[in-house]
């Protein structure tokens, strides 16, 4: 399952286990999370995606921990108050070869993405210096979750992408950045939203002309 699938499992598990599977369960959890009964349909059909934002709310709104709607577990039949108990701090590994290596290829690639020096990272952070060079330069496996929760959060990125190749962490960190534009433009007014629209159909109708006019003259 990708993590999607994972969150779509866990809000099932949820509306299951706190809101019972009787009549108006839906709405209730809808109504929990400050969102519409269809859309929290949607999302139980695999219609909608829960992206990172929403993930987010519904651990805050439902008291979660942060983070739990992303773990995918082996079991959703029990209490869901079982899974909070952590008596040990989590600690994040990965079934790869070199896991230290893909710890440390992900963080780099996404400080160069966000532009940021190990300095300004540990800043940001408040990760020390020599925690994340650590990092960076493959001498660690096993990175906490409370090292890793704020070096995500600076980074702008959900924290599983720091467990990524690097390609794909890539991929996390412009899904996330395209989650916080998507959900800035719902809060503009709505004559603000057609003028977005209009001019992204502009630009669109100006590359395709572009396209064309290349196209013409590889044909010609």
């Amino acid at each position: 399952m990708d993590i999607y699938d994972i969150r779509r499992e866990n809000m099932a598990w949820l509306i299951r286990e706190r809101y019972k599977p009787k009549r108006g369960s839906q709405k209730r959890f809808a109504d929990a999370i400050g969102r519409q009964p269809d859309y929290v349909s949607r999302c139980l059909k695999g219609v909608k995606r829960i992206g990172e934002k929403l993930a987010r709310d519904i651990e805050s709104a439902i008291g979660l921990p942060r983070g739990w709607m992303d773990i995918d577990f082996p079991d959703r039949s029990g209490p869901i108050e079982e899974t909070m108990v952590t008596p040990a701090p989590m600690t994040v590994t990965l079934e790869v070869s070199s896991p230290a290596d893909v710890w440390g290829k992900a963080l780099l690639v996404l400080m160069n993405h966000r532009g940021l020096s190990r300095q300004m990272l540990a800043e940001r952070s408040g990760v020390p210096v020599e925690t994340i060079t650590d990092i960076l330069d493959g001498r660690t496996d096993q990175v906490p979750a409370d090292v890793l929760q704020p070096l995500a959060e600076a980074l702008e990125v959900p924290v599983y992408a720091l467990a990524m190749p690097p390609e794909l962490a890539l991929v996390a960190a412009d899904s996330a950045e395209l989650q916080r534009l998507i959900a800035l433009y719902r809060e503009r007014p709505r004559q603000m939203q057609k003028a977005v629209m209009a001019f992204l159909e502009a630009l669109e109708g100006e590359e395709g002309a572009e396209e064309q006019s290349k196209m013409d003259q590889d044909h010609g």
